[in-house]
């Protein structure tokens, strides 16, 4: 269990996320995620529960990937590996097209309007769009009605 802290607190401490943000916390390894869960959980008896909390971490072919509600929720405490994005350049990280942006390779946390959206993949060069569907489709919903105001 403290190989995973640590494993986590590391993880997040390249976007500038102090380990004490993760004090109220406990971490569970399920297959390929790790999901925060809150220290004051009960266990519930009799019942199957597969799974709880809030998935924050994944491994993918290219090593751990943050999911997008996990940066959302740690937010306040990202102060590296931002990526900010206006409108149009959220729109076609939505439908697909890479972003030119020169930055460090990696997961980066996405920016719109000062707040943090989700998850995207820097190559150094470009970046894509990690975010998830549901995700995708709310935020074009929203920008589609925005201009229509």
């Amino acid at each position: 269990m403290q190989n995973l802290r640590k494993k986590v607190e590391e993880y997040f401490a390249q976007f500038g996320i102090p380990k004490k943000a993760f004090k109220h916390f406990e971490f569970l390894e399920r297959g390929s995620s790790i999901w925060l869960v809150s220290k004051d959980l009960k266990k519930v008896e009799g019942f199957n529960i597969q799974t709880f909390g809030l998935r924050i971490l994944h491994t993918t072919k290219w090593g751990l990937k943050p999911t997008s509600f996990a940066l959302q929720f740690f937010a306040p405490y990202i102060k590296k590996r931002i990526c900010s994005v206006n409108e149009r350049e959220l729109l076609d990280l939505i439908k697909g097209k890479p972003l030119e942006k020169s930055m460090e390779a990696g997961y980066v946390a996405l920016k719109f309007r000062g707040k943090i959206i989700g998850c995207a993949l820097s190559d150094g060069k470009m970046i894509r769009s990690q975010l998830p569907k549901l995700l995708m489709q709310i935020f074009t919903e929203l920008l589609e009605t925005t201009d229509k105001i």
